[in-house]
């Protein structure tokens, strides 16, 4: 079984119940299944390419919203979500479902998982054309 230092550690960025990503400015560290659902959730608003280190990390899933509306679109999105966030050496399975909000304008993403060592996460946001927000984490 990994431990929490084998699952990393990160600088919390949905500090004291922020539902947007920004840096903690007390940089308070996660760790363990937190920090795995923190990483995905930062892959769905990180531009495929824009990382020197990582190119073939990202998916900015906000270009979808103004998409239409269809089966298929949703099938993408699903799909592109869930290769970003399986690519993490750290994730053993994840199943994500998607939905569209049509009257908010926002795309609702359920990411469950489980780390490569058995842990459960569960990351719930909705991303509009601008922001993507955190509705709830359970690790």
């Amino acid at each position: 079984m990994a431990t929490n230092e084998q699952l990393g550690t990160d600088i919390e960025m949905f500090a004291n119940d922020a539902t947007t990503p920004d840096l903690d400015p007390y940089f308070s560290l996660i760790d363990g299944a937190r920090a795995v659902a923190q990483a995905g959730a930062l892959r769905f608003y990180t531009p495929l390419g824009s990382l020197p280190d990582a190119p073939n990390c990202g998916a900015d899933l906000r270009d979808y919203i103004n998409a239409k509306n269809s089966p298929v679109v949703l099938l993408a999105v699903r799909t592109l979500a869930t290769e970003q966030i399986s690519r993490d050496d750290r994730v053993g399975s994840v199943r994500v479902e998607v939905t569209n909000d049509i009257a908010e304008q926002k795309m609702l993403l359920q990411t469950n998982g489980t780390t490569a060592d058995g842990e459960t996460f569960e990351l719930v946001l909705a991303i509009s054309d601008v922001t993507i927000e955190r509705l709830t984490e359970d690790s």
